[in-house]
């Protein structure tokens, strides 16, 4: 075969090309001291670097003797081929002797020991076409196995490059054995064919090797990426599942459009639907209460503050509701607009639960302080209803009918005042109903029932109270009998301040109210108690903190008042300012309609 070999320049360019490809394939095998990645097969760097070798030899065949070059550089070539086959072989997962690759290239030094082999070109084109052809085609053959197994597209490339080499080669081998050399053209046009065959091949195989490893290594670093991160989103999936909360991640986009991404954590014990039924309720809002808070709803404050928090109540499986709180933070904002949230989501039942109970025992308490006074309040309506029913009786002896109608006025306008006054307190005693909406309430009157029920301890005490409420009073969204027991419960701590004042001081309670940030309403309580002490101001609105006596106060009223601000969607503050405490209301003001 190698008598076809003319064309010098072109295979010592193609020498030169595989040396360079040959120092790359060094530079990122294991000899190149690559720090991670698989390397480049060692019986693929060795077949690079001689058949570069192979095509200096081609390019100097004319300047070498004969024996040489038909003894060493063949020989080098069928090394090339055989290592090609060797590395491609184990490519597909076959454990190969390396021994095996040096058998092609010793037969072949043998038979040109033999006596007259060399000048036999018949012989030689007999030994060498089946030793070379046939470890190329098989090489072909292995790593188009790799290609259909592996999925690697320069593993297909490298297969079609050698059968495209080798099946050129045997044409031009068989064109030569078929027409007469006495046509000049032809024969001559078909000499060079096998050179640029041999520089195609010695050139490009150095890239396509390189680029098989490369793309096999990329494969496996993405096979190992896909495993840890199974692995990193089993162990936190696991992790997750142990804590007491739902945590989600979800993208927002600029439309306002929220994606759930990922969801996990013991969502049974908090929700309590189990894992498969939520998922396929990727929204939580349709089982949310109606007129509760949802993501939705907060998503605005959310992306403005980037950071929102909120109570609702999920629908259970068998029926009724549970209070859960849900925490959003925006974790990221792209640049296209949008954001990415996380978030977690815990149930508190049981907290409200306690508060409930909590509540209900703080306002047996205050109804405890209240029906003292209330008494009092009683007494005097029905002793003008006794006094107006003597006088009517009287009048009626006397047939002076007018008098008898005044008289019986008289007792209906206070059996009214005795009944609104019961009325409130009853409505005190009972407290709000868990599932009441909140409604339109005029602050005017909720201020009005709130003083109607602390009025005896204010008039005990000389309390004045001033009222600023603007015009005209603004009007909340709230729960009138939670905001009547809010504004009560703040009104009787004042006044049992402004009852510790020395004699001669001024106790005075004044309420105002203003608008607030948008959609809201700032109502402000101040007295002239004389302030709240700093080491009791840090910890104001925390359970049983109190500055009264024990016999005086349980310690839950204001942490009772933080509960009701918070529940119907606004805020409680206080601060010591002039003569004494102010409290700072904001809650939401009532739709415009």
């Amino acid at each position: 075969m190698s008598g076809f070999l003319h064309a010098p320049t072109v295979l010592f360019v193609a020498g030169f090309v595989g040396l360079i490809g040959s120092l790359l394939l060094v530079r990122n095998s294991e000899h190149g001291g690559r720090a991670s990645g698989r390397p480049v097969p060692t019986a693929w760097l060795i077949a690079s670097i001689m058949q570069a070798l192979a095509s200096f030899g081609h390019a100097l065949r004319g300047e070498l003797p004969a024996f040489l070059v038909f003894t060493t550089v063949n020989a080098a070539q069928l090394l090339a081929i055989s290592l090609l086959w060797l590395g491609a072989r184990r490519m597909a997962g076959h454990a190969v002797a390396r021994w095996i690759a040096l058998l092609p290239s010793a037969i072949w030094v043998l038979a040109c020991l033999v006596p007259g082999f060399l000048e036999s070109p018949g012989a030689r084109l007999a030994l060498y076409a089946p030793l070379a052809n046939g470890a190329a085609l098989w090489a072909a053959f292995e790593m188009w196995r790799v290609h259909r197994r592996e999925g690697l597209r320069a593993a297909l490339d490298m297969a079609v490059l050698v059968t495209i080499v080798v099946l050129g080669l045997l044409g031009v081998v068989l064109y030569s054995a078929v027409v007469p050399p006495t046509q000049a053209g032809p024969q001559a046009f078909f000499s060079v064919i096998p050179a640029l065959l041999t520089a195609l091949y010695g050139t490009t195989l150095p890239f396509l090797m390189l680029a098989v490893t490369r793309e096999w290594d990329a494969r496996e670093e993405g096979a190992r990426a896909a495993v840890l991160l199974r692995t990193g989103r089993a162990q936190v999936e696991r992790l997750h599942a142990g804590l007491p909360a739902e945590i989600f991640l979800c993208d927002v986009a600029p439309d306002g459009e929220i994606s759930l991404l990922y969801r996990g954590g013991d969502m049974q014990t908090v929700t309590g639907w189990p894992a498969d039924e939520l998922a396929r309720r990727p929204d939580p809002a349709t089982l949310a209460h109606p007129g509760d808070a949802t993501l939705a709803d907060k998503l605005p404050r959310l992306l403005l503050e980037g950071r929102v928090g909120y109570e609702w109540r999920m629908r259970q499986p068998g029926g009724g509701w549970r209070w859960l709180h849900t925490l959003v933070r925006v974790l990221e904002r792209p640049p296209e607009g949008g954001a990415v949230i996380v978030g977690y989501t815990i149930d508190i039942q049981a907290r409200h639960e306690a508060e409930a109970r909590a509540m209900a025992a703080a306002r047996l308490a205050s109804l405890g302080e209240l029906a003292a006074g209330m008494a009092h309040e009683l007494r005097q309506p029905l002793q003008v209803i006794s006094l107006a029913a003597e006088l009517g009786q009287y009048a009626a002896r006397e047939r002076d009918l007018d008098e008898v109608n005044v008289r019986l006025e008289r007792i209906v306008e206070q059996t009214q005042r005795t009944s609104l006054l019961l009325d409130r307190l009853r409505r005190f005693a009972r407290g709000a109903e868990a599932e009441a909406p909140m409604q339109p309430v005029p602050l005017a009157e909720a201020v009005a029932g709130a003083l109607e029920l602390v009025r005896r301890p204010l008039l005990d005490h000389g309390v004045a109270v001033e009222l600023a409420l603007g015009e005209p009073p603004p009007i909340l969204q709230a729960q009138e009998i939670l905001l009547d027991q809010l504004l009560s419960n703040l009104l009787r701590n004042a006044c049992d301040a402004l009852a510790e004042r020395p004699p001669g001081a001024t106790r005075r309670i004044r309420i105002a109210a203003e608008p607030g940030p948008p959609g809201m309403v700032r109502i402000t309580l101040a007295d002239t108690g004389g302030g709240i002490a700093p080491e009791v101001m840090a910890r104001l609105f925390e359970p049983f903190v109190t500055t009264k006596g024990p016999d005086k106060g349980t310690g839950l009223g204001l942490s009772i008042c933080h509960g009701l601000a918070t529940g119907m969607g606004g805020t409680i503050e206080a601060r010591n300012e002039g003569e004494g405490a102010v409290f700072t209301l904001t809650l939401p003001a009532a739709p415009a309609a």
